[in-house]
């Protein structure tokens, strides 16, 4: 059995992105939400600012680009063969952030686990890293429950704070991360 044997990959047709609608602003007209929440079957997020999908043919792979910033956010669903046991999320979460942190290096940037922890029947575990040649930082973090895997990384193409510093900005869209379906596979009734 591989590393990644335990996971598997099923078509299902993912939703629409859907943006909040528009807030009053003090002047009594309509002001745009400067949120963005996402809504698929096996996850939910809310981001900061206005993010427009972006098709895949992975229907497990979720791209949204953000439309003030030099950013793109992409979601990975991996969906398990079996369930998994609170002892294994925590070992399928470290693989997949080791591997990521392999890829990354190979790549030229540096990158390292910034938190871990377990509750609510998952593991996350939180990553970051930065490539000063391609002037590029990301952040990402990783959920493991026991049907499914999600992966959400943050892209930003330049290396300037704007406002918070980056982790905190990351920080900021991964708290509101929710897997959904939490022991429910794809085709489970």
């Amino acid at each position: 059995m591989g590393l990644f044997d335990f996971l598997k990959h099923r078509s299902r047709p993912s939703n629409e992105i859907s943006n909040p609608p528009a807030t009053p602003n003090a002047g009594g007209g309509q002001a745009k939400s400067q949120t963005t929440s996402i809504e698929r079957e096996h996850f939910s997020l809310q981001a900061p600012f206005e993010w427009k999908f972006v098709r895949s043919e992975n229907s497990l792979e979720f791209e949204f680009r953000n439309q003030t910033l030099p950013e793109q956010l992409i979601v990975t669903v991996l969906l398990t063969k079996a369930l998994l046991s609170v002892d294994q999320l925590k070992v399928v979460g470290q693989q997949l952030m080791g591997t990521r942190l392999k890829a990354l290096e190979q790549l030229g940037a540096t990158g390292r686990v910034v938190s871990q922890q377990v509750g609510s029947g998952q593991f996350e575990i939180r990553g970051i890293a930065r490539d000063e040649t391609n002037k590029v930082r990301c952040a990402w973090v990783i959920r493991v429950a026991p049907a499914k895997a999600v992966t959400v990384a943050l892209t930003r193409y330049m290396l300037e704070d704007i406002g918070l510093p980056f982790e905190m900005y990351a920080g900021s869209i991964f708290d509101f991360v929710q897997v959904k379906n939490l022991e429910q596979r794809a085709g489970s009734p």
